[in-house]
């Protein structure tokens, strides 16, 4: 159950959990200045009876985006004194919230300096993997087609009385037929994307990535093309993880190269695009259409520019908002949440 974003279960007067395993230390030079062990695991040895109501202890829902430390944050009192797990929606690591290692210095505030609570407190971390793959290609290829045949904006003629007698032009858009696709990312997703894109006449795919693969593109005769993609593609389809190499890839130079007839989609992570190289490109002409399932910041101000252009469809990050998808999300952290207050492996957790 959510309660505020967070778990119900926190430790505190009414909300508790249980917890029956020894909390794991790591080494840390913060680690000293930071409480991770509730104090009656000194009284009580390292190992709690059975279920045995503990506080200060529990597992939040980490919300899209969020770093860590805003989970803590949520806590009754203003924190944990010892986490079990923290469970990352909707699913994928987002490995930039997370230091695999020493985060180093010397001690002194109450915080490790870059907000690296994760390692300095032994907390354990689980995720659920693998079960956004089909929603997400599924939402990328209909904000494709909403943007290229520019479903919102006829739409919305229909509405406001735009719709009168036939013209030969009127509402023309670009159909995928005969065309080349770009992927940027052809990880799970994007595999699954150009899988979903190839009963409609697609006639080439190209892909680029942090190296080639042949296994995955052989299924679609798909070309490892880094620098011809903007350049050639009609629809250009960003699928990739946020990493710092692909940190606003997509900017004023990248756009520069694509067709003015061409179609942009991110369903992958905001940051991967420079949305005021964006816009300028939608607004001047560089680029037909874009459709963004994914922005920054989240969720985006009402006044932004983006949203005053017609040839831009915008989502609310719903690329995995389906009722099997989201069912599937919270049992795999239901799983992870009891298992780590059991003090089992769970059966998704991210190693740190």
């Amino acid at each position: 159950m959510l309660r505020g974003g967070t778990w119900a279960g926190w430790g505190g007067d009414r909300q508790t959990s249980w917890s029956s395993a020894r909390p794991r230390a790591r080494s840390c030079p913060w680690a000293g200045a930071i409480p991770s062990t509730n104090p009656g695991w000194a009284r009580r040895g390292w190992r709690a009876a059975p279920r045995r109501r503990t506080r200060g202890v529990g597992g939040p829902w980490l919300g899209r985006g969020e770093p860590p430390a805003a989970a803590l944050g949520r806590a009754p009192g203003g924190g944990l004194r010892t986490l079990r797990g923290v469970f990352l929606h909707p699913g994928e690591v987002q490995h930039q919230h997370f230091d695999r290692k020493s985060c180093g210095g010397t001690p002194g505030p109450r915080r490790c300096p870059r907000g690296l609570w994760l390692p300095c407190r032994g907390i354990r971390v689980g995720y659920t993997p693998d079960v956004l793959t089909d929603a997400t290609a599924e939402l990328s290829v209909a904000l494709l087609l909403a943007a290229c045949r520019r479903l919102p904006e006829a739409a919305e003629q229909v509405k406001t009385g735009g719709w009168t007698t036939w013209k030969p032009l009127w509402m023309c858009g670009f159909g995928l037929s005969d065309s080349t696709v770009g992927i940027i990312g052809l990880g799970r997703i994007g595999q699954a994307v150009a899988r979903r894109l190839k009963p409609f006449g697609v006639r080439r795919f190209l892909y680029t990535g942090s190296r080639p693969k042949p296994e995955a593109a052989a299924e679609f005769g798909a070309e490892f093309g880094e620098w011809r993609l903007a350049q050639e593609s009609d629809f250009v389809v960003v699928t990739c993880a946020l990493t710092p190499a692909t940190q606003g890839m997509c900017n004023k130079d990248f756009f520069s190269k694509m067709k003015k007839t061409s179609v942009f989609i991110n369903t992958s992570r905001g940051a991967v695009v420079n949305q005021e190289d964006l816009y300028d490109a939608l607004a001047h002409g560089q680029i037909a259409a874009a459709g963004l399932d994914v922005t920054t910041p989240e969720p985006l101000p009402a006044d932004h520019p983006l949203l005053s252009l017609k040839n831009c469809v915008i989502l609310p990050h719903i690329g995995s908002a389906t009722y099997a998808t989201r069912t599937t999300m919270a049992v795999l952290a239901a799983n992870n949440l009891l298992a780590g207050l059991r003090g089992e492996p769970m059966p998704h957790e991210l190693l740190l």
